[in-house]
């Protein structure tokens, strides 16, 4: 999309595309979490705050979130200078030129009173389901409950953006 490479989609199940192509995910529920978390909030994270939200179980939650990330980073850096970063005890995922529906929508959504009825239909197709549509961790209640809370932001946002459509077009 626009001349963009990488695409990652938050909206329905979680899907990274390359040049149109589905990447294959890391089978761990928790990697692929984690790279959604990292994405959606667009900002860096103390490492501390990651192992918290997402790993519930392991007896070295640092050890899972260095392996997690080491089997992101080939996904997502593929072809670009490292979008998972991480400094100074913080993890980071830089978007760069990369395609993100949720902040494509979360843009329209913005201008939605300046937006023409062909960008406000453009922008509600982007929903192929609830936000991370089957990525549940149910032991991790912290991620759960944010992701809970982002599922139905996410809903009425796009009930908002149909009814301003229904409108455009009356």
């Amino acid at each position: 999309m626009r001349g963009t490479t990488l695409e990652i989609r938050l909206l329905g199940p979680l899907e990274v595309l390359r040049d149109a192509h589905p990447l294959e995910l890391p089978p761990s529920r928790t990697a692929r979490a984690l790279l959604a978390y990292l994405v959606a909030t667009g900002r860096a994270h103390a490492r501390e705050h990651l192992c918290e939200l997402l790993w519930d179980g392991p007896a070295d939650p640092r050890a899972a979130l260095r392996g997690a990330l080491s089997k992101l980073r080939p996904i997502v850096d593929a072809g670009s200078a490292g979008r998972i970063t991480t400094h100074a005890g913080r993890v980071s995922f830089t978007v760069g030129d990369a395609y993100i529906d949720f902040a494509d929508m979360q843009d329209v959504a913005r201008r939605m009173d300046d937006t023409d009825a062909v960008e406000l239909e453009r922008a509600a197709a982007v929903f192929r389901g609830a936000f991370l549509e089957g990525l549940d961790l149910s032991r991790c209640y912290r991620f759960d409950t944010w992701c809970t809370g982002l599922r139905e932001t996410t809903r009425r946002l796009h009930d908002r953006l149909l009814a301003a459509l229904v409108d455009r077009l009356d």
